[in-house]
């Protein structure tokens, strides 16, 4: 079972998902995972289902592995654009200050650590592949792995939330400024 993805009860090779609880519409979603080279039925098209709902086929479990993996690509590819879209807007309006921990988050605590800042809620470096940091190589139960951030709280401190924001504050495109964080604020912590 995929987070916020609610597969409804099917007696044909064909499951109907319903992603309204997900941050995807049925269009972004079917030219995501196209874009990865999975196939899926977008339902827009469908007489009253709008776009709340996706068709998958039943498949052998080997592509079904594949799928599971590419929604996960996906809502990972999603959120860290939607995390660099807010960092990026509180940044370019000059609000770029500690937030605090967000108690209202529904990740939150996403590191269990109650004196948190959660004001870069997804890491901006994230996926680091630094295990300086706490972070590993973690086996997914499908298969394969993934890197996991679970044990790296470098970017939920209050100093150096602050010090980021500050670099990343500073003139310059996003990618340079990055660079410069990691190796001005991150880089001397490890």
């Amino acid at each position: 079972m995929i987070r916020k993805f609610k597969p409804l009860p099917s007696t044909v090779n064909y499951i109907l998902v319903d992603i309204s609880a997900s941050s995807f519409d049925s269009v972004e979603l079917s030219q995501r995972l196209a874009a990865h080279g999975v196939l899926i039925r977008d339902c827009s098209s469908f007489p009253s289902m709008g776009t709340d709902f996706i068709r998958i086929a039943v498949r052998p479990k080997e592509e079904t592995d594949i799928l599971s993996r590419a929604i996960g690509n996906v809502v990972v590819e999603k959120a860290r654009e939607d995390a660099k879209a807010d960092l990026v807007s509180m940044i370019e309006s000059g609000d770029a200050s500690p937030c605090g921990g967000d108690t209202d988050c529904p990740y939150y605590p996403c590191h269990r650590c109650e004196d948190q800042d959660c004001t870069l809620c997804f890491c901006p470096f994230y996926r680091c592949e630094d295990e300086r940091t706490g972070g590993k190589w973690v086996d997914r139960s499908s298969g394969g792995q993934v890197w996991s951030c679970e044990d790296c709280v470098l970017v939920h401190e209050k100093d150096v939330v602050k010090e980021l924001l500050d670099v990343l504050s500073e003139g310059g495109d996003m990618g340079s400024k990055l660079k410069k964080a990691w190796d001005k604020v991150l880089e001397p912590r490890l």
